[in-house]
This record gives structure tokens, C-alpha cells and sequence, in this order.
């Protein structure tokens, strides 16, 4: 079942509608000339009816602003850990230290290292969009965090005690630095100056 392009498009606009070469000024330019050679590659490519470029920026803004960093277990180590009689024997013979070089993309002239064979096959990192995580609003003293579950499903965790009524929220940032620093960056990266309870009290 497939989502109409329409409502795909409403859903995920629904939060802002800045535009991506917009969201940084400094880089208005640079952004410009590549959103606009993107989506000249795109429109060659898809058939792009009902999609403009002044959506194309648009959705491109909000997938910015919205998207998280997802990072989970390889999705075939867990087959792998329960064939432990072919784990052993690949051990034994020297194939799951070259196995590991080629699926970390190392030469034979960087060594691997002992630990580095517990875990055979790489971590996946990438960025995502999760449309109920995208609504979440931030806060420098959040309640909830996202995690993963060693897989692609966002799963969001509380991390304190919530009240009744109470908004989920997480942390866009690194919550843990002072209130300049955590300004800085959310301003420089979201456009926005943070006023929850935390920074008030550090004013």
C-alpha cells in the first residue's frame, strides 16, 4: 500500500516550510546552484508531475531540519551469531579476519584487531525520517531519547520521570554543553533560540 505523493508531501511539510537553500545564509548561494542541479538531475530521471522545484526545496528543508542519526547492528550479525559451529570454523581458518577487512573496507596492510572480531560484520550508520519522531519538539533538559533496538525501527525511550500532560520532547543537540554553546548551535543549525526551563534557569 502506497501513500498518494500529495499526502506523503502534506504529512511532511506539515511542521515548517523554510526552504533548504534558505535555512543558512552564509551558504545561500552554494545551496542555490545545488538544489537546483539536483533537481535537474531528478526531473531527467523520475517522472516529477506535480513536483516542483519550489517543493523539491522545500521537502529537502524539512528533511534537514527533521532528520536523525540512526546507527543499529549489522542486520546479519545476528544469523551469524547463531551459526556458531561456522563462526568457529571461519575463525579457525583465518576467513572472518578477511571478511572483516572487506566489510570495513580495510587493505591487507591495515591489520584488524582482536576485539575487532567479536563483532564480524559493521554497525550501519546513515540518517533517517521517522514521521512521529520529526514532530518531537527540542528541549536542553529532554525526557525522552531515540534508540534503535539493533535495528532500523526508531523506538522513543524516556529518560526521567514524565508527568501527566507533560510534552515528549529530545535533545537536537549535545545537551550536555554550556547555554552559549547550546544556543550557538541551535541557532546556527535549526533557526531558533531555545527558551525551555533549562536555559531560562541559566540565564
Amino acid at each position: 500500500h502506497q501513500m498518494p505523493l500529495c499526502r506523503a508531501l502534506a504529512e511532511l511539510l506539515a511542521c515548517q516550510s523554510e526552504r533548504w537553500d534558505s535555512l543558512v545564509a552564509r551558504q545561500h548561494e552554494k545551496r542555490r546552484r545545488v538544489l537546483q542541479e539536483s533537481y535537474a538531475l531528478l526531473q531527467e530521471v523520475l517522472d516529477c508531475n506535480g513536483f516542483s522545484e519550489e517543493v523539491y526545496a522545500r521537502v529537502l528543508g524539512e528533511f534537514d531540519l527533521v532528520n536523525v542519526s540512526i546507527e543499529f547492528d549489522h542486520p546479519f550479525q545476528a544469523s551469524l551469531d547463531e551459526l556458531q559451529s561456522l563462526r568457529l570454523a571461519m575463525h579457525d581458518s583465518g576467513l572472518m579476519r578477511r571478511l572483516v577487512e572487506v566489510a570495513n573496507c580495510r587493505h591487507e596492510a591495515d591489520s584488524v584487531q582482536e576485539d575487532e572480531l567479536e563483532q564480524e560484520l559493521p554497525t550501519i550508520f546513515g540518517i533517517g525520517l521517522a514521521r512521529r519522531v520529526a514532530l518531537m519538539n527540542h528541549s536542553c533538559r529532554p525526557n525522552c531519547e531515540i534508540d534503535y533496538d539493533g535495528n532500523a525501527t526508531a523506538v522513543v525511550k524516556a529518560i526521567r520521570p514524565i508527568h501527566a500532560g507533560e510534552e515528549l520532547t529530545i535533545s537536537y543537540i549535545d545537551e550536555t554543553k554550556p547555554l552559549r554553546v547550546r544556543r550557538s548551535r541551535l541557532e546556527r543549525r535549526y533557526g531558533f533560540r531555545c527558551f525551555c526551563r533549562r536555559c531560562v534557569q541559566e540565564l
